[in-house]
Protein backbone atom coordinates (compact mmCIF):
# COMPACT_ATOMS: atom_id res chain seq x y z
CA UNK A 1 0.00 0.00 0.00
CA UNK A 2 1.80 3.44 -0.88
CA UNK A 3 1.92 5.98 1.57
CA UNK A 4 -0.14 9.16 0.94
CA UNK A 5 1.50 12.95 0.52
CA UNK A 6 0.66 15.08 3.88
CA UNK A 7 -1.90 17.51 3.35
CA UNK A 8 -1.06 20.24 1.60
CA UNK A 9 -0.65 23.46 4.04
CA UNK A 10 1.55 25.90 1.39
CA UNK A 11 4.18 27.75 2.18
CA UNK A 12 4.62 30.24 5.13
CA UNK A 13 4.46 33.65 3.87
CA UNK A 14 8.08 36.06 3.74
CA UNK A 15 8.08 38.21 7.36
CA UNK A 16 10.58 39.88 9.22
CA UNK A 17 12.71 38.16 11.47
CA UNK A 18 10.48 37.96 14.62
CA UNK A 19 11.25 37.47 18.64
CA UNK A 20 9.62 34.58 19.25
CA UNK A 21 8.60 33.48 23.16
CA UNK A 22 6.76 30.30 22.59
CA UNK A 23 4.45 28.39 20.41
CA UNK A 24 0.62 27.03 21.05
CA UNK A 25 -0.18 23.94 19.14
CA UNK A 26 -3.60 22.54 18.54
CA UNK A 27 -5.50 20.24 17.18
CA UNK A 28 -3.29 16.97 17.63
CA UNK A 29 -4.60 14.00 19.25
CA UNK A 30 -2.11 11.16 18.27
CA UNK A 31 0.98 12.76 19.26
CA UNK A 32 1.54 13.87 22.94
CA UNK A 33 1.71 17.84 23.52
CA UNK A 34 5.23 16.75 24.84
CA UNK A 35 6.23 15.45 22.28
CA UNK A 36 5.67 18.31 19.85
CA UNK A 37 7.16 20.71 22.73
CA UNK A 38 10.82 19.03 22.18
CA UNK A 39 10.25 19.67 18.33
CA UNK A 40 9.40 23.18 18.47
CA UNK A 41 12.01 24.30 21.58
CA UNK A 42 14.98 25.08 19.43
CA UNK A 43 12.75 27.90 18.00
CA UNK A 44 11.46 29.85 21.16
CA UNK A 45 12.78 32.33 22.65
CA UNK A 46 14.70 33.67 19.92
CA UNK A 47 14.37 35.62 16.67
CA UNK A 48 13.19 33.23 13.62
CA UNK A 49 12.56 33.93 10.25
CA UNK A 50 9.97 32.99 7.97
CA UNK A 51 12.19 30.23 6.49
CA UNK A 52 12.47 28.85 10.13
CA UNK A 53 8.85 28.81 10.23
CA UNK A 54 8.75 26.73 7.56
CA UNK A 55 11.28 24.44 8.84
CA UNK A 56 9.37 23.50 11.95
CA UNK A 57 6.03 23.45 10.39
CA UNK A 58 8.16 20.78 8.21
CA UNK A 59 9.22 18.84 10.93
CA UNK A 60 5.80 18.61 13.02
CA UNK A 61 4.70 17.04 10.14
CA UNK A 62 7.55 14.86 9.16
CA UNK A 63 7.43 13.82 13.09
CA UNK A 64 3.41 12.69 12.22
CA UNK A 65 4.13 11.13 8.94
CA UNK A 66 7.77 8.77 10.28
CA UNK A 67 5.18 7.41 12.83
CA UNK A 68 2.45 6.44 10.47
CA UNK A 69 0.26 9.29 10.10
CA UNK A 70 0.89 9.72 6.09
CA UNK A 71 -1.57 12.41 5.80
CA UNK A 72 -1.38 14.22 9.15
CA UNK A 73 0.45 17.47 9.08
CA UNK A 74 0.92 20.95 10.32
CA UNK A 75 -0.74 24.49 9.23
CA UNK A 76 0.30 28.00 10.28
CA UNK A 77 -2.89 29.83 9.62
CA UNK A 78 -2.32 33.57 9.00
CA UNK A 79 -2.46 35.30 12.04
CA UNK A 80 -1.20 38.48 13.82
CA UNK A 81 1.65 37.58 16.46
CA UNK A 82 0.72 38.67 19.74
CA UNK A 83 3.08 38.84 22.95
CA UNK A 84 5.76 36.36 21.07
CA UNK A 85 3.49 33.86 20.41
CA UNK A 86 2.27 31.37 16.90
CA UNK A 87 -0.16 29.10 16.73
CA UNK A 88 0.19 26.43 14.56
CA UNK A 89 -2.83 23.81 13.86
CA UNK A 90 -2.31 20.49 13.31
CA UNK A 91 -4.66 18.53 10.54
CA UNK A 92 -4.74 14.91 11.72
CA UNK A 93 -5.80 12.92 8.14
CA UNK A 94 -8.62 10.89 8.74
CA UNK A 95 -10.00 8.03 6.19
CA UNK A 96 -13.25 9.25 5.08
CA UNK A 97 -14.24 6.23 2.67
CA UNK A 98 -13.66 2.27 2.17
CA UNK A 99 -14.56 1.02 -1.07
CA UNK A 100 -14.85 -3.14 -0.98
CA UNK A 101 -14.92 -4.89 -4.41
CA UNK A 102 -14.37 -8.71 -5.13
CA UNK A 103 -16.87 -9.99 -3.04
CA UNK A 104 -19.04 -12.68 -4.26
CA UNK A 105 -20.93 -14.20 -0.72
CA UNK A 106 -19.39 -12.05 1.22
CA UNK A 107 -21.66 -8.77 2.35
CA UNK A 108 -18.92 -5.58 2.24
CA UNK A 109 -19.76 -4.42 5.17
CA UNK A 110 -18.23 -7.61 6.65
CA UNK A 111 -14.64 -6.00 5.31
CA UNK A 112 -15.29 -2.59 5.36
CA UNK A 113 -16.87 -2.13 9.81
CA UNK A 114 -13.60 -4.35 10.13
CA UNK A 115 -10.85 -2.22 8.16
CA UNK A 116 -12.88 0.99 10.13
CA UNK A 117 -11.39 -0.65 13.25
CA UNK A 118 -7.54 -0.10 12.57
CA UNK A 119 -8.38 3.36 10.52
CA UNK A 120 -8.23 5.91 13.21
CA UNK A 121 -8.73 8.59 13.29
CA UNK A 122 -6.36 10.04 12.78
CA UNK A 123 -5.57 7.40 9.97
CA UNK A 124 -2.10 5.63 10.64
CA UNK A 125 -0.67 3.81 7.96
CA UNK A 126 0.88 0.95 10.03
CA UNK A 127 -1.91 0.10 12.00
CA UNK A 128 -4.33 0.20 8.66
CA UNK A 129 -1.68 -2.43 7.18
CA UNK A 130 -1.84 -4.35 10.63
CA UNK A 131 -5.38 -4.64 10.35
CA UNK A 132 -5.63 -5.45 6.77
CA UNK A 133 -3.11 -8.57 7.86
CA UNK A 134 -5.00 -9.95 10.37
CA UNK A 135 -7.94 -9.87 8.06
CA UNK A 136 -5.76 -11.61 5.55
CA UNK A 137 -5.55 -14.60 8.61
CA UNK A 138 -9.40 -15.20 8.36
CA UNK A 139 -9.21 -18.68 6.53
CA UNK A 140 -12.66 -17.27 4.30
CA UNK A 141 -10.10 -14.33 2.61
CA UNK A 142 -7.35 -15.71 0.20
CA UNK A 143 -6.27 -12.64 -0.73
CA UNK A 144 -6.64 -8.67 -0.19
CA UNK A 145 -5.26 -5.53 -2.53
CA UNK A 146 -5.48 -2.28 -1.29
CA UNK A 147 -4.91 1.28 -2.14
CA UNK A 148 -5.30 4.21 -0.52
CA UNK A 149 -5.63 7.41 -2.06
CA UNK A 150 -6.23 11.24 -1.50
CA UNK A 151 -9.94 12.02 -0.47
CA UNK A 152 -11.75 15.36 -1.54
CA UNK A 153 -9.52 17.56 0.76
CA UNK A 154 -6.74 17.74 2.41
CA UNK A 155 -5.65 15.64 5.44
CA UNK A 156 -8.74 13.22 3.96
CA UNK A 157 -8.33 9.81 1.96
CA UNK A 158 -10.05 6.56 0.52
CA UNK A 159 -9.20 3.17 0.90
CA UNK A 160 -9.63 1.04 -2.52
CA UNK A 161 -10.03 -2.81 -1.38
CA UNK A 162 -10.32 -5.77 -3.37
CA UNK A 163 -11.03 -8.88 -1.53
CA UNK A 164 -10.36 -12.85 -3.19
CA UNK A 165 -12.41 -15.03 -1.33
CA UNK A 166 -11.59 -18.61 -0.41
CA UNK A 167 -12.96 -21.61 -1.30
CA UNK A 168 -16.98 -21.86 0.43
CA UNK A 169 -17.01 -25.39 1.13
CA UNK A 170 -14.50 -27.83 2.14
CA UNK A 171 -15.07 -31.88 2.32
CA UNK A 172 -12.77 -34.37 3.25
CA UNK A 173 -12.01 -37.95 3.89
CA UNK A 174 -9.39 -39.54 6.77
CA UNK A 175 -8.19 -42.88 7.34
CA UNK A 176 -6.13 -43.80 10.66
CA UNK A 177 -5.74 -46.23 13.09
CA UNK A 178 -5.83 -43.94 16.15
CA UNK A 179 -9.07 -45.41 17.56
CA UNK A 180 -8.76 -47.40 20.53
CA UNK A 181 -8.33 -51.19 18.95
CA UNK A 182 -11.04 -52.53 21.74
CA UNK A 183 -13.72 -50.37 19.00
CA UNK A 184 -11.85 -51.25 15.57
CA UNK A 185 -8.43 -51.54 14.03
CA UNK A 186 -9.03 -48.40 11.76
CA UNK A 187 -11.48 -45.13 11.68
CA UNK A 188 -12.94 -43.64 8.33
CA UNK A 189 -13.48 -39.69 8.84
CA UNK A 190 -15.70 -37.67 6.42
CA UNK A 191 -15.22 -34.19 7.06
CA UNK A 192 -17.61 -31.00 5.59
CA UNK A 193 -17.87 -27.34 6.14
CA UNK A 194 -19.99 -24.81 4.24
CA UNK A 195 -18.61 -21.11 5.01
CA UNK A 196 -20.46 -17.91 4.70
CA UNK A 197 -24.10 -18.56 4.55
CA UNK A 198 -25.51 -15.51 5.39
CA UNK A 199 -22.92 -13.16 4.31
CA UNK A 200 -21.20 -12.40 7.21
CA UNK A 201 -18.51 -15.03 7.68
CA UNK A 202 -20.69 -17.77 9.59
CA UNK A 203 -19.31 -21.46 9.12
CA UNK A 204 -21.38 -24.73 9.68
CA UNK A 205 -19.38 -27.79 9.86
CA UNK A 206 -19.55 -31.65 10.69
CA UNK A 207 -17.93 -35.30 10.29
CA UNK A 208 -19.06 -38.46 10.08
CA UNK A 209 -16.97 -41.12 11.58
CA UNK A 210 -17.38 -45.12 11.55
CA UNK A 211 -15.43 -48.46 12.78
CA UNK A 212 -15.86 -51.82 13.46
CA UNK A 213 -17.25 -51.02 16.89
CA UNK A 214 -18.69 -47.81 15.94
CA UNK A 215 -21.83 -47.24 13.78
CA UNK A 216 -21.59 -43.79 13.97
CA UNK A 217 -19.90 -40.92 15.31
CA UNK A 218 -21.28 -37.49 14.39
CA UNK A 219 -20.41 -34.00 15.28
CA UNK A 220 -22.30 -30.60 14.39
CA UNK A 221 -21.31 -27.22 14.65
CA UNK A 222 -22.28 -23.71 13.91
CA UNK A 223 -20.18 -20.65 14.61
CA UNK A 224 -21.29 -17.32 13.77
CA UNK A 225 -19.46 -13.40 14.04
CA UNK A 226 -21.51 -11.23 16.50
CA UNK A 227 -19.88 -8.08 15.58
CA UNK A 228 -16.78 -6.64 13.64
CA UNK A 229 -14.56 -6.99 16.63
CA UNK A 230 -15.29 -10.74 16.02
CA UNK A 231 -17.18 -11.68 19.07
CA UNK A 232 -18.59 -14.74 17.73
CA UNK A 233 -21.57 -17.69 19.22
CA UNK A 234 -21.39 -21.26 18.43
CA UNK A 235 -23.54 -24.13 19.17
CA UNK A 236 -22.31 -27.75 18.84
CA UNK A 237 -23.93 -31.27 19.06
CA UNK A 238 -21.95 -34.89 19.20
CA UNK A 239 -23.43 -38.40 19.51
CA UNK A 240 -21.39 -41.32 19.45
CA UNK A 241 -22.30 -45.27 19.92
CA UNK A 242 -19.42 -47.87 20.26
CA UNK A 243 -19.50 -51.55 21.09
CA UNK A 244 -16.37 -53.37 22.14
CA UNK A 245 -15.43 -55.99 19.31
CA UNK A 246 -12.19 -57.24 20.81
CA UNK A 247 -12.36 -60.61 21.68
CA UNK A 248 -12.80 -62.42 24.13
CA UNK A 249 -14.57 -59.22 25.38
CA UNK A 250 -16.84 -59.12 22.09
CA UNK A 251 -19.30 -62.08 23.37
CA UNK A 252 -19.92 -59.56 26.15
CA UNK A 253 -22.01 -56.96 24.17
CA UNK A 254 -20.94 -53.87 25.50
CA UNK A 255 -21.96 -51.05 24.00
CA UNK A 256 -21.58 -47.23 25.07
CA UNK A 257 -23.84 -43.96 23.77
CA UNK A 258 -22.22 -40.57 24.80
CA UNK A 259 -24.05 -37.41 23.85
CA UNK A 260 -22.99 -33.67 24.20
CA UNK A 261 -24.49 -30.49 23.49
CA UNK A 262 -22.99 -26.88 24.24
CA UNK A 263 -22.71 -23.36 23.39
CA UNK A 264 -20.03 -21.18 23.51
CA UNK A 265 -19.02 -17.30 23.42
CA UNK A 266 -15.60 -16.07 22.20
CA UNK A 267 -13.63 -12.74 21.91
CA UNK A 268 -10.57 -11.88 20.86
CA UNK A 269 -8.65 -9.15 23.70
CA UNK A 270 -5.89 -9.11 22.02
CA UNK A 271 -4.73 -9.00 18.25
CA UNK A 272 -1.93 -8.38 16.21
CA UNK A 273 -0.86 -9.51 12.45
CA UNK A 274 1.64 -11.95 14.45
CA UNK A 275 -0.18 -12.79 17.56
CA UNK A 276 -4.03 -13.46 19.02
CA UNK A 277 -5.17 -14.34 22.41
CA UNK A 278 -8.68 -15.11 22.50
CA UNK A 279 -11.01 -15.86 25.86
CA UNK A 280 -14.52 -18.01 25.31
CA UNK A 281 -16.82 -19.63 27.87
CA UNK A 282 -18.78 -22.55 26.86
CA UNK A 283 -21.63 -24.29 28.98
CA UNK A 284 -22.36 -28.03 27.95
CA UNK A 285 -24.35 -30.79 29.02
CA UNK A 286 -22.32 -34.35 28.40
CA UNK A 287 -24.38 -37.71 28.75
CA UNK A 288 -23.04 -41.19 28.47
CA UNK A 289 -24.71 -44.54 29.01
CA UNK A 290 -23.17 -48.32 28.67
CA UNK A 291 -24.70 -51.43 28.69
CA UNK A 292 -24.04 -55.23 29.03
CA UNK A 293 -25.68 -58.41 27.67
CA UNK A 294 -28.11 -55.96 26.53
CA UNK A 295 -29.01 -54.12 29.93
CA UNK A 296 -27.52 -51.18 31.53
CA UNK A 297 -24.33 -51.71 33.72
CA UNK A 298 -21.96 -49.41 35.49
CA UNK A 299 -18.02 -50.35 34.80
CA UNK A 300 -16.81 -47.07 36.95
CA UNK A 301 -17.26 -45.64 40.15
CA UNK A 302 -20.11 -42.70 40.43
CA UNK A 303 -21.70 -44.03 37.70
CA UNK A 304 -25.29 -44.86 38.01
CA UNK A 305 -26.92 -48.06 36.37
CA UNK A 306 -24.61 -47.10 33.52
CA UNK A 307 -25.66 -43.46 33.11
CA UNK A 308 -23.87 -40.57 33.84
CA UNK A 309 -24.73 -37.06 33.35
CA UNK A 310 -21.85 -33.87 33.72
CA UNK A 311 -23.23 -30.31 33.20
CA UNK A 312 -19.76 -28.02 33.11
CA UNK A 313 -18.85 -24.35 32.75
CA UNK A 314 -15.94 -24.43 30.39
CA UNK A 315 -13.75 -20.83 30.71
CA UNK A 316 -11.27 -21.35 27.49
CA UNK A 317 -8.06 -18.99 26.79
CA UNK A 318 -6.40 -19.29 23.43
CA UNK A 319 -2.90 -17.69 22.38
CA UNK A 320 -1.57 -18.01 19.07
CA UNK A 321 1.66 -16.57 17.99
CA UNK A 322 3.14 -17.19 14.23
CA UNK A 323 6.63 -15.85 13.34
CA UNK A 324 8.61 -16.16 10.43
CA UNK A 325 10.19 -19.53 11.42
CA UNK A 326 8.15 -20.53 14.48
CA UNK A 327 4.15 -21.04 15.38
CA UNK A 328 3.34 -21.42 18.74
CA UNK A 329 -0.14 -22.35 20.04
CA UNK A 330 -1.26 -22.76 23.54
CA UNK A 331 -5.14 -23.49 25.65
CA UNK A 332 -5.80 -23.23 28.93
CA UNK A 333 -9.39 -24.41 30.22
CA UNK A 334 -10.83 -24.09 33.33
CA UNK A 335 -13.88 -26.55 33.56
CA UNK A 336 -16.63 -26.45 36.66
CA UNK A 337 -18.58 -29.01 37.13
CA UNK A 338 -22.25 -27.85 38.00
CA UNK A 339 -25.01 -29.86 39.86
CA UNK A 340 -27.91 -28.46 37.27
CA UNK A 341 -29.69 -29.79 34.28
CA UNK A 342 -30.02 -33.83 35.46
CA UNK A 343 -26.35 -33.89 36.46
CA UNK A 344 -24.85 -37.13 38.39
CA UNK A 345 -24.69 -36.03 41.63
CA UNK A 346 -23.53 -38.44 44.60
CA UNK A 347 -22.34 -37.61 48.05
CA UNK A 348 -19.30 -39.89 48.57
CA UNK A 349 -18.26 -40.86 44.83
CA UNK A 350 -17.28 -39.11 41.50
CA UNK A 351 -19.99 -37.16 39.96
CA UNK A 352 -20.99 -33.66 37.95
CA UNK A 353 -19.12 -31.93 41.00
CA UNK A 354 -15.36 -31.07 40.54
CA UNK A 355 -12.95 -28.64 38.80
CA UNK A 356 -9.96 -29.19 36.19
CA UNK A 357 -7.39 -27.71 34.12
CA UNK A 358 -5.92 -28.43 30.92
CA UNK A 359 -3.61 -27.09 29.48
CA UNK A 360 -2.11 -27.94 25.79
CA UNK A 361 0.38 -26.65 24.30
CA UNK A 362 2.26 -26.99 20.38
CA UNK A 363 5.36 -25.49 19.22
CA UNK A 364 7.28 -25.59 15.98
CA UNK A 365 10.72 -24.35 14.66
CA UNK A 366 12.41 -23.94 11.59
CA UNK A 367 16.03 -24.56 12.16
CA UNK A 368 17.81 -24.63 8.88
CA UNK A 369 17.18 -23.38 5.66
CA UNK A 370 16.89 -26.47 4.23
CA UNK A 371 13.38 -26.66 6.19
CA UNK A 372 14.30 -29.00 9.41
CA UNK A 373 11.92 -28.70 12.04
CA UNK A 374 11.30 -29.23 15.59
CA UNK A 375 7.72 -30.15 17.34
CA UNK A 376 6.71 -29.91 20.73
CA UNK A 377 3.76 -30.62 22.27
CA UNK A 378 2.56 -31.09 25.93
CA UNK A 379 -1.06 -31.62 27.89
CA UNK A 380 -1.65 -32.02 30.94
CA UNK A 381 -4.44 -32.09 33.14
CA UNK A 382 -4.83 -31.30 37.05
CA UNK A 383 -8.39 -32.26 39.08
CA UNK A 384 -9.65 -31.63 42.51
CA UNK A 385 -11.23 -34.78 43.01
CA UNK A 386 -12.01 -38.05 41.47
CA UNK A 387 -13.76 -37.72 38.08
CA UNK A 388 -16.26 -39.72 35.77
CA UNK A 389 -15.16 -41.06 33.12
CA UNK A 390 -16.48 -38.33 30.45
CA UNK A 391 -13.93 -36.02 31.82
CA UNK A 392 -10.82 -38.37 32.73
CA UNK A 393 -7.43 -37.90 31.20
CA UNK A 394 -6.11 -40.28 28.45
CA UNK A 395 -2.53 -41.33 27.52
CA UNK A 396 -1.30 -43.80 25.02
CA UNK A 397 -1.66 -43.78 20.95
CA UNK A 398 -1.05 -41.50 17.95
CA UNK A 399 -1.52 -38.34 19.29
CA UNK A 400 -0.31 -39.01 22.59
CA UNK A 401 2.01 -41.48 24.02
CA UNK A 402 2.90 -43.69 20.79
CA UNK A 403 4.52 -47.39 21.50
CA UNK A 404 1.33 -47.84 23.56
CA UNK A 405 -2.07 -48.34 22.49
CA UNK A 406 -4.76 -45.63 22.62
CA UNK A 407 -6.08 -44.93 25.99
CA UNK A 408 -3.59 -46.95 27.63
CA UNK A 409 -4.43 -44.87 31.06
CA UNK A 410 -7.33 -43.25 31.80
CA UNK A 411 -7.21 -41.35 34.97
CA UNK A 412 -8.09 -38.05 36.45
CA UNK A 413 -4.50 -36.48 36.05
CA UNK A 414 -1.95 -36.82 33.63
CA UNK A 415 0.32 -35.22 31.24
CA UNK A 416 2.10 -36.43 28.05
CA UNK A 417 4.70 -34.34 26.04
CA UNK A 418 5.88 -35.09 22.98
CA UNK A 419 9.81 -34.26 21.09
CA UNK A 420 9.81 -35.05 17.25
CA UNK A 421 12.30 -33.55 15.01
CA UNK A 422 11.18 -33.90 11.07
CA UNK A 423 14.29 -32.93 8.21
CA UNK A 424 13.18 -32.69 4.51
CA UNK A 425 14.58 -36.34 2.42
CA UNK A 426 14.88 -33.95 -0.56
CA UNK A 427 16.97 -30.84 -1.37
CA UNK A 428 13.63 -29.19 -2.74
CA UNK A 429 10.75 -30.17 -0.54
CA UNK A 430 7.70 -28.88 -2.75
CA UNK A 431 4.75 -30.57 -4.20
CA UNK A 432 5.47 -34.68 -4.44
CA UNK A 433 8.76 -34.27 -3.14
CA UNK A 434 7.39 -32.56 0.43
CA UNK A 435 8.85 -35.86 2.42
CA UNK A 436 9.94 -35.40 6.08
CA UNK A 437 11.56 -37.88 7.96
CA UNK A 438 10.75 -37.85 11.42
CA UNK A 439 12.22 -38.81 14.89
CA UNK A 440 10.72 -39.16 18.35
CA UNK A 441 10.35 -39.56 22.00
CA UNK A 442 7.07 -39.55 24.43
CA UNK A 443 6.55 -39.36 27.36
CA UNK A 444 3.40 -39.57 29.45
CA UNK A 445 2.21 -40.05 33.23
CA UNK A 446 -1.28 -40.34 34.83
CA UNK A 447 -2.83 -41.27 38.35
CA UNK A 448 -6.17 -40.97 39.96
CA UNK A 449 -7.09 -38.76 42.85
CA UNK A 450 -7.66 -41.67 45.10
CA UNK A 451 -6.76 -45.37 44.90
CA UNK A 452 -6.55 -48.06 42.98
CA UNK A 453 -3.72 -46.65 40.92
CA UNK A 454 -2.28 -49.93 38.96
CA UNK A 455 1.09 -50.16 37.52
CA UNK A 456 2.39 -48.78 35.57
CA UNK A 457 1.55 -44.75 35.98
CA UNK A 458 4.19 -43.42 33.29
CA UNK A 459 4.93 -45.08 29.51
CA UNK A 460 7.50 -43.74 27.30
CA UNK A 461 7.41 -44.32 23.40
CA UNK A 462 10.40 -44.08 20.99
CA UNK A 463 10.26 -44.32 17.17
CA UNK A 464 10.69 -42.95 14.04
CA UNK A 465 8.23 -42.01 10.82
CA UNK A 466 7.89 -40.78 7.81
CA UNK A 467 5.52 -37.69 7.29
CA UNK A 468 4.04 -36.52 3.22
CA UNK A 469 2.38 -33.52 2.64
CA UNK A 470 2.78 -32.31 -0.68
CA UNK A 471 -0.80 -29.50 -0.78
CA UNK A 472 -2.94 -28.63 1.70
CA UNK A 473 -5.24 -31.44 -0.13
CA UNK A 474 -3.41 -34.49 1.17
CA UNK A 475 -1.54 -35.68 3.26
CA UNK A 476 -0.10 -39.02 4.85
CA UNK A 477 1.93 -39.74 8.28
CA UNK A 478 3.04 -42.96 9.30
CA UNK A 479 5.33 -44.12 12.49
CA UNK A 480 6.62 -47.14 13.96
CA UNK A 481 7.40 -46.64 17.58
CA UNK A 482 8.89 -48.85 20.68
CA UNK A 483 7.12 -48.58 24.35
CA UNK A 484 9.75 -48.47 26.72
CA UNK A 485 7.28 -49.50 29.28
CA UNK A 486 6.35 -52.70 30.20
CA UNK A 487 2.55 -52.83 30.34
CA UNK A 488 -0.33 -55.64 30.58
CA UNK A 489 0.05 -57.77 27.20
CA UNK A 490 -4.13 -57.27 25.34
CA UNK A 491 -5.78 -59.99 24.74
CA UNK A 492 -5.47 -59.91 21.06
CA UNK A 493 -2.75 -57.76 18.81
CA UNK A 494 -3.13 -55.21 16.47
CA UNK A 495 -0.71 -52.69 14.75
CA UNK A 496 -0.66 -50.18 17.38
CA UNK A 497 0.32 -53.10 19.79
CA UNK A 498 3.11 -53.56 17.26
CA UNK A 499 4.06 -49.96 17.36
CA UNK A 500 2.77 -48.45 13.87
CA UNK A 501 0.80 -46.05 13.46
CA UNK A 502 -0.78 -44.06 10.29
CA UNK A 503 -3.12 -41.55 9.35
CA UNK A 504 -4.21 -40.80 5.46
CA UNK A 505 -5.93 -37.95 4.52
CA UNK A 506 -7.84 -35.89 1.83
CA UNK A 507 -9.49 -32.40 1.30
CA UNK A 508 -9.86 -32.39 -2.70
CA UNK A 509 -11.52 -28.61 -2.85
CA UNK A 510 -8.81 -26.96 -0.80
CA UNK A 511 -7.26 -24.85 -3.01
CA UNK A 512 -3.37 -26.86 -4.76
Amino acid sequence: MPPLPPPETGRVPFMPRVAVRKFRISGNTAVSDAELAKIAAPYENRPITSTDLEELRRQLTLYYVNHGYVNSGAVIPDQTISDGVIEIHIVEGRLTAIDVEGTQHFRKRYFSDRIALYAGPPLNLVNLQEGLQILLRDPLVSGINAELAPGARPGEAVLRARVAEAPRYDLGVTLDNKLSPSLGKEALALFGEARNLVGYGDVVSGSFGLAEGIPYDVKLRYRTPLNARDTAAAVYYEKAKSKVVEDPFSELDITSTVETIGAQVSHPVYRRANDQLSLAAALEKRESQTTLLGEPFSFSPGVENGKAVVSVLRLVQDFLHRGRDQVLAARSTFSFGLSAFGSTVHSDEPDSRYRTWLGQVQFVQRLAERGDQLHVRFNFQLANDSLLPLEQFSVGGLDSVRGFRTNQLVRDEGYTASLEYRRPLFANPSGWRNLQAALFVDRGWAKNKAEPNPSPSGLTGVGAGLVWSPSPRYFAEMYVAEGLTKVPQPPSRTLQDHGIYFRFGVFPLRPG
